[in-house]
């Protein structure tokens, strides 16, 4: 499986080959922590979710940016887009599984 739900909110998870951490797509503002929600095609072998998404990983004790990963998850592919700032960048490459 590439994606999973979480169990108590709309939560879609999958693993970024990018950053190497879990990214959380929303799929109801009622859960999202900023009131961002993304389309689903409720396929977790080949998930599907739109629009992008654009994560800053920031230092916890400056607050100064360290990483961007900005991709599309388009049928069980990840595709990172140029701003990514992590090894993959400009790369499209399949999720790996949970």
């Amino acid at each position: 499986m590439k994606a999973m739900k979480c169990n108590s909110s709309s939560a879609i998870l999958i693993m970024c080959p990018g950053c190497g951490r879990g990214h959380a797509f929303y799929t109801d503002y009622k859960d999202s922590p900023n009131g961002a929600v993304w389309a689903f095609n409720n396929d977790f072998e080949e998930p599907t979710f739109s629009p992008s998404m654009h994560i800053t990983h920031t230092d916890p004790d400056t607050g100064e940016r360290i990483t961007s990963c900005h991709s599309f998850v388009r049928e069980g592919m990840i595709e990172f887009l140029s701003d990514s700032t992590h090894k993959l960048s400009g790369q499209t490459v399949k999720l790996p599984e949970w």
